[in-house]
């Protein structure tokens, strides 16, 4: 009796045995499942402008985060991407597709533009152009129509104003190509109404022949 006991307590621990691996091989299964939706919930997608504003830290993939904001045109991407123009040496794509996502209107055109959240990129390019690089001084003169856009939709700034100004008023031989950044400048400086501006434009069109630049 007491043999016959013990091979049914044998065969019940076994079993038992059995059951647990059971339950922890199930358990194992739910937790790749839950794992397996996470990551499905967590894919990235191509219409939210978080997924190429975390990849402009990429250096691989600055490129393709790039083109992808200019794509979707939202104003939150415009301080990522100023950051990173500055931390790759300013190039014009960049540049470009700052002003790109500044002056949107949206699908229909009648919307506000975001200059605001690109006045210091701007102004930074109008400021310290190289005067002997023709892709700088080209950076310079879009700067330059896009801060006077800016002044046209209510957006620039007493600094805009400043930046313009100089640039409008730099001394600059006569044959310069940088002159056709004073050129930009002035024009910019036709949307503003403040007094400096206007004394300014009288200025440079009162001036004689050989000091004229526009």
């Amino acid at each position: 009796m007491s043999a016959l006991f013990n091979r049914r307590n044998a065969r019940g621990t076994v079993g038992s045995g059995s059951g647990e691996r059971h339950r922890v091989s199930r358990w194992w299964w739910g937790a790749a499942l839950l794992v397996l939706a996470a990551v499905s919930g967590c894919e990235e997608d191509p219409h939210d402008p978080k997924t190429w504003i975390d990849k402009l830290d990429q250096q691989e993939h600055v490129d393709e985060a790039v083109r992808n904001l200019t794509r979707l045109k939202d104003p939150s991407s415009i301080k990522p991407l100023g950051k990173v123009w500055r931390a790759y040496n300013k190039p014009s794509k960049i540049l470009r597709a700052i002003i790109a996502i500044a002056s949107d209107r949206g699908e229909d055109n009648t919307g506000q533009p975001h200059y605001e959240n690109a006045l210091e990129f701007l102004v930074e390019t109008v400021a310290n152009y190289d005067g002997g690089s023709e892709v700088e001084i080209g950076d310079a003169v879009v700067a330059c129509d896009a801060l006077g856009q800016a002044e046209l939709a209510g957006q620039a700034n007493d600094d805009v104003l400043k930046t313009l100004l100089a640039a409008a008023e730099k001394p600059l031989a006569r044959l310069s190509r940088a002159n056709v950044v004073r050129i930009a400048a002035t024009r910019a400086l036709g949307y503003f109404k403040n007094p400096r501006a206007v004394d300014v434009l009288i200025k440079l069109v009162s001036a004689d022949r050989e000091t004229q630049r526009i």
